[in-house]
């Protein structure tokens, strides 16, 4: 009964996460209704007080998310332009070339209207020569912009936003106005950043380089000195839980504090007190990572056990430590790390007994592998689906490596207390290091491997259906438990599942490939159209620019699995439209490079054109009037005109319209309102089932003679959630409306898709 009630209490708050708050509430709602009818009728009794306390669970659960969420949404709603807050530091700075990182825990934040208390934490950028005098501690007042998590506006991408929120970190600060720092005295919080900068340093003292580095890994989870070469063979080889402080690290202290606690005292009662102050000494030094925090609460509740002479299953103690975390923090959800930890403790928890039961004999190497591969297995699909990527040598390196993290960890840890005295330290160091460099050894030799990685993301609910039916079927073998519901029939009804999914998702395969679509992505303030053919034809009007480091165009590509194009028609060389040309090719093979005969006359296109030659890209020019048919698709070219003199970059843009199945879709780039007169001059303009906007809804473009004259069923206004540009103008959006059209704007809704079935039957669905 403890466990359902956890488990619907946990079910509340995931169902809260998941769904809308409307739908939240109307199921609220039904569940109330039929509870009440369930004691008005003549048959209620003692199961009615479980109904009761059932729904209270469940209603319970609904609402952490709503508490937790609403200071994130005041501040970020209130709080987007220039703000002074305060806060003290309450991590190492983390210096990084020209730039330092700094964590503020915020006090209060502030603008000329408002003022708002918070415990959330920020990340503040600062010049190294400006942040040389910061330290744990003080208390910072800062003049700034506040910048936050973009939410996910792409399809299959990570919602950065929510991962944020589980982290407790409010946004960013870059280059701030001013900064002033104050001496914040002593607090009892500043004790677990200081310790990590002792066992930094003692790290840095005896064991040097790489090394030293990857030591300060698995002790303290912290990766900013590994080597980009490092960092991306360790993700290669499916380790990154060895350096990411994880229940393993618990694991491994509770063994060094069971065996330290021996020295003071024989009690068991005793011992669970002294490694429950231990652990919780170490999990906050480590930095409250979810996985850590996860293996803290098991750990805990197993020694209050052990206190109070109680013991509870480990299931129960699993749902549980996920209760606590969720109600603390419901974002969780969104950390991968979290989900993780639990699916891998889950599959040891329900796998690990039996195999060891049925096994003739026990050894540490079997043991190791046993986890690994129970670990895998049950985390497989989780990896697939988010990350697109699995190591299929990550086994062996686990089996490899993982006995040697102990040598490592206790090696670390003894080198840091013993580090006191120098001799001691340098012994301790110098076999620590011999094990350090035998492990990076290891890694770089199994990375170096071929074909030791699957790409790939699968986006097929119905392969995870029936992959955790077979997960299900797998337990029920090996525990010989047998259904009290289904009996004997339990097998015969999950290898019927398993077919029925599987044979929906191969269905699923064959619909999408038959599938036409097209994706207005979400790329700032940019433009970018992702085409999907039937049968595997894939096809880019513009590309967007690159943000930062990264491009939102290649992004989508990777999330939907497409490793190569058959063309990209660049309407005009504004790097909105084409600055991400060469992030694309350079990772996506493409067959063409499709371009206006005026961009190359002009010369706007030379740079576009020795991108392409550098890639192996072929390039082709193409005027008003030509046509290209791609399967059933046409891709009719309307502008600009062959013989156009002295056009305007957004003027000379490409204008083409793609029609399929008696749908048609206009692609305008960036006309202004005088080349929609030529194009309406030229008698060129048609009706359209879906506008794509010019210039992100500019004024400057999309007249009313314009819109009359294509009269648009739907819209979509390409712009940035940053809104430099103000773009759309107000009367862009009214304007379509007037003439009937239902406008999507990217920076609101994120990336659009409409969809054309085989019966010619359209369908739009936008991210948010």
């Amino acid at each position: 009964m403890r466990l359902l009630l956890l488990s619907l209490f946990l079910l509340g708050i995931l169902f809260s996460e998941i769904f809308s708050t409307k739908t939240v509430l109307y199921f609220a709602l039904i569940i109330l209704i039929s509870v009440f009818i369930y004691l008005i009728s003549k048959k209620r009794g003692k199961n009615a007080v479980y109904i009761i306390l059932s729904v209270f669970f469940f209603i319970a659960g609904l609402f952490p998310v709503y508490i937790f969420s609403s200071n994130f949404d005041v501040i970020q709603n209130n709080f987007s332009e220039n703000s002074l807050f305060y806060g003290r530091v309450s991590e190492l700075p983390a210096n990084n070339g020209d730039e330092t990182k700094i964590r503020l825990r915020l006090y209060e934040i502030k603008n000329s209207k408002l003022s708002q208390k918070t415990n959330k934490s920020i990340y503040v950028y600062l010049p190294s020569s400006k942040a040389k005098k910061i330290e744990i501690g003080n208390i910072l007042m800062i003049s700034g912009e506040i910048s936050y998590p973009e939410p996910k506006m792409n399809f299959g991408d990570f919602d950065y936003s929510k991962y944020y929120r589980s982290c407790n970190i409010l946004g960013f600060c870059s280059n701030p106005n001013s900064v002033k720092i104050y001496d914040g005295g002593f607090s009892v919080s500043d004790i677990f950043p200081l310790v990590r900068k002792y066992v930094a340093t003692q790290t840095d003292r005896y064991i040097s380089g790489m090394n030293g580095e990857f030591v300060k890994g698995v002790l303290l989870g912290d990766t900013s000195g590994f080597s980009d070469i490092l960092t991306q063979n360790i993700r290669k080889i499916g380790i990154s839980h060895v350096t990411a402080v994880s229940g393993m690290h618990i694991a491994l202290f509770m063994m060094f504090f069971l065996s330290f606690s021996n020295i003071f005292t024989k009690s068991r009662r005793k011992k669970a007190v002294i490694i429950i102050f231990s652990l919780f000494f170490c999990t906050a030094a480590t930095g409250f990572s979810p996985s850590v925090l996860r293996a803290f609460v098991m750990s805990t509740c197993v020694l209050i056990g052990v206190i109070v002479g109680r013991r509870a299953s480990s299931v129960f103690l699993l749902v549980l430590s996920a209760c606590i975390m969720l109600s603390l923090n419901p974002y969780l959800f969104y950390n991968p790390s979290f989900i993780l930890s639990f699916l891998s403790t889950a599959g040891l928890i329900l796998y690990m007994p039996s195999f060891l039961r049925n096994s003739d004999k026990s050894s540490m190497f079997k043991e190791t592998l046993l986890m690994t591969v129970i670990s895998n297995i049950v985390t497989l699909p989780y990896v697939i689906w988010n990350f697109g990527s699995y190591s299929w040598i990550g086994i062996l390196s686990n089996i490899v490596i993982v006995p040697f993290i102990e040598f490592i960890f206790i090696g670390s840890l003894l080198t840091v207390i013993l580090g006191a005295i120098p001799a001691l330290g340098v012994i301790c160091g110098f076999f620590t290091k011999g094990f350090s460099a035998l492990v990076l050894a290891i890694t770089n030799a199994i990375a170096s491997l071929p074909f030791g990685q699957f790409s790939d993301k699968i986006h097929n609910v119905f392969y995870v259906l029936a992959y955790v039916i077979l997960l299900v079927l797998i337990y029920f073998h090996i525990t010989n438990k047998k259904s009290k519901i289904f009996g004997d029939k339990l097998p015969i009804i999950c290898y019927t599942l398993v077919v029925v999914f599987f044979c929906g998702g191969y269905l699923l395969n064959i619909a999408e490939l038959r599938t036409f679509n097209i994706t207005y992505v979400y790329v700032g303030e940019g433009d970018c159209a992702a085409i999907h053919l039937p049968y595997g034809n894939n096809i880019l009007i513009d590309t967007g620019d690159v943000l930062g480091d990264k491009s939102k165009s290649l992004t989508y590509l990777e999330n939907s699995g497409i490793k190569k194009l058959d063309s990209i028609m660049i309407s005009h060389s504004d790097k909105d439209h084409c600055g991400a040309l060469e992030t694309i090719l350079s990772s996506v093979p493409t067959d063409t490079l499709y371009l206006t005969s005026y961009s190359e006359k002009s010369g706007d296109a030379s740079h576009l054109i020795k991108i392409a030659k550098k890639y192996g890209t072929s390039v082709k020019y193409i005027n008003a009037g030509n046509r290209l048919t791609i399967g059933n698709a046409v891709f009719s070219f309307v502008y600009p005109y062959n013989g156009m003199k002295c056009l305007s970059s957004n003027d000379s843009s490409m204008v083409v319209n793609l029609s399929f199945r008696g749908h048609s879709f206009l692609f305008t780039g960036d006309i202004s309102q005088e080349g929609e007169k030529t194009l309406e001059r030229a008698g060129a303009l048609k009706h359209c089932d879906v506008l794509k906007v010019a210039h992100h809804g500019s004024a400057t473009s999309t007249s009313e003679n314009f819109v009359t004259a294509v009269s648009p069923k739907y819209a979509v206004i390409s712009s940035g959630r940053n809104n430099i540009y103000s773009h759309p103008a107000d009367i862009i959006p009214r304007r379509l409306a007037e003439g009937g059209a239902h406008t999507y704007i990217t920076a609101n809704v994120g990336a659009v898709r409409f969809t054309v079935s085989r019966c010619g039957d359209l369908y739009i669905k936008s991210v948010r």
